[in-house]
């Protein structure tokens, strides 16, 4: 028993430390920037597919820094540690957590695509905000409670207001500004907390070689 204790608080502490360094913050940034960014192609590119694609490049660059940030700042200072779905408890609750929100997600894109959400009979702020904080606050709060990191619950807040913000602007600047100021407050926001985590990381584990470590 005091074994599998002793496993399921190694498995926490990885993950919590592994998220000390704020490149998931600004992962999740650019992504809702790239929101903001690819409104302006709407009037410029032909159809969907051409805005579509500056998102998808975007989504991409976000992935990119990401993967890179982790092999180069993240791993040479903590070290690698491998854990597998089947024995670690957390990462199996993240991959679960992650796929649902995968499944909607790419639910409400199709809906979006096909103009399906003309039909719904509510008031547009409400169903913004109800969108923002079922389909992005949510999962990413249950990101935070599994992976044991507190400020994620900031971010999910943050980031779940995002649409809701861009009714409000909406009557103000129209559009595609009210999507690019609404997704550059939010995403912008939680990029500077990234990169004040990330600065405080690199203070906290200077740059050492060490050798990786595998479980």
């Amino acid at each position: 028993m005091a074994e599998n204790v002793d496993l399921k608080a190694l498995d926490k502490k990885i993950f919590k430390t592994t998220n000390e360094d704020g490149l998931m913050d600004i992962y999740f940034g650019i992504l809702f920037m790239s929101l903001g960014i690819q409104a302006l192609f709407r009037d410029i590119l032909p159809g969907v597919m051409g805005y579509l694609g500056i998102y998808l490049i975007l989504i991409a660059f976000a992935f990119t820094f990401l993967i890179i940030g982790k092999k180069k700042i993240t791993t040479p200072r903590m070290g690698i540690v491998k854990l597998s779905v089947k024995t670690s408890p957390t990462k199996k609750k993240l991959v679960i957590t992650l796929s649902i929100n995968v499944v909607v997600s790419f639910i409400f894109f199709i809906l979006t695509f096909l103009d399906l959400f003309q039909f719904v009979q509510i008031d547009p702020i409400i169903f913004t905000l109800s969108i923002g904080l079922g389909i992005i606050a949510l999962p990413i709060s249950l990101l935070a409670y599994f992976s044991k990191t507190p400020r994620w619950y900031i971010i999910a807040i943050v980031l779940g207001l995002g649409f809701f913000l861009t009714e409000i602007f909406y009557p103000v600047v129209g559009s595609p500004l009210d999507s690019l100021i609404a997704f550059s407050i939010t995403g912008g926001s939680i990029i500077v907390m990234g990169l004040v985590v990330l600065s405080r990381f690199i203070k906290k584990y200077p740059l050492k070689n060490s050798e990786p470590i595998n479980e």
